[in-house]
């Protein structure tokens, strides 16, 4: 009982510092697209909504995938081209391993980018 009160804290917590309801609507071991499905209820036909960019790493036969969430539409290729970036710190990854949701928010990701020796970009 008090493990999955500290869960549902924990969770509670990271979405209240993402500052998004969308996020809240997730658990973790959902699928890929399981998770793109849920982010997809308010856009259309957008294949990755929400989605700002995404990282994928091969580290010991285990596939990690970082989705960098935002609350907008707006793309990595379509603000590069126009020299519009979102800073780091407006989006929230999204960890995948084996396209599993593992977590997300940068906490979590700084976390498993740790055990796999990945950089983690500076938040500005």
């Amino acid at each position: 009982m008090v493990s999955r009160n500290v869960l549902l804290l924990t969770t509670l917590l990271g979405v209240a510092a993402c500052g998004d309801a969308t996020l809240g609507k997730l658990s973790e071991n959902i699928t890929r697209d399981s998770t793109l499905k849920i982010l997809a209820q308010n856009a259309a036909g957008d294949p990755a909504p929400h989605i700002y960019r995404e990282d994928q790493y091969l580290v010991d036969g285990t596939f990690y995938k970082v989705a960098y969430y935002t609350s907008t539409d707006r793309k990595q290729t379509a603000d590069s081209a126009q020299g519009n970036i979102l800073p780091e710190k407006e989006l929230t990854p999204l960890v995948f391993v084996n396209d599993t949701l593992k977590g997300w928010g940068w906490e979590r990701w700084e976390q498993v980018a740790a055990t796999i020796n990945v950089p983690v970009p500076p938040r500005k």
